[in-house]
């Protein structure tokens, strides 16, 4: 008891003391704490990269991928490249390529490689409904919170209109933020005739 009331009197009696000690300790420990989470995503990012082992190939000096065009029969091209094991055509809209909360991209991709591709589970809706129809989408369970869309919804943004057929999410938080489309719905999109490019 003499202890504890010797502290006692010792903290308050040497208040500016006491109260830079404990800033100093909470400063060290929120360094040491971000350190530790810079560490661990850059570990996190590292592990999805190298299991995911993929090569992203975008059209030369564009800054947004909505504005790259490249001729889809290069997955020709790039599938004959030693430890090349599958080359995937994706067409990228997004309503906006400059800073924006609120950011909208849709991949178009052949629905038969999509499932392959990507690995996330529905939460609702019907994957054979996606693959039958052209205009339908599947959206991830960011986007659908966000904008507050559901099964059988018709979606906008600008000219670009579809029918979700499903609702899915991910692991990866990123993805759940992506609407995936028929590659070739988006490359016929109205206004645009993109047939035969992909992003």
């Amino acid at each position: 008891m003499k202890l504890i009331a010797y502290i006692m009197k010792t903290l308050w009696g040497h208040r500016a003391r006491t109260m830079l000690t404990v800033a100093g300790s909470a400063v060290a420990l929120f360094v040491f704490c971000f350190i530790q989470s810079i560490q661990e995503g850059m570990n996190d990012l590292k592990q999805r990269q190298e299991a995911r082992g993929s090569l992203i190939v975008f059209q030369a000096n564009k800054f947004c991928p909505a504005t790259s065009h490249l001729p889809q029969d290069y997955d020709q091209q790039i599938s004959k490249f030693p430890g090349v094991k599958e080359v995937i055509p994706i067409q990228v809209f997004t309503n906006n390529c400059r800073a924006s909360l609120d950011v909208v991209v849709f991949y178009g991709v052949p629905p038969e490689k999509l499932r392959t591709a990507r690995d996330f589970e529905f939460v609702t809706g019907n994957w054979n409904e996606f693959e039958t129809h052209q205009d339908a989408a599947i959206v991830g369970q960011a986007v659908a919170n966000r904008r507050n869309i559901k099964v059988g919804d018709k979606f906008s943004i600008g000219d670009l209109s579809v029918k979700v057929a499903g609702i899915y999410r991910s692991d990866n938080p990123a993805e759940e933020n992506y609407i995936y489309s028929h590659l070739e719905f988006l490359q016929r999109r109205q206004g645009a005739n993109l047939v035969g490019t992909v992003t």
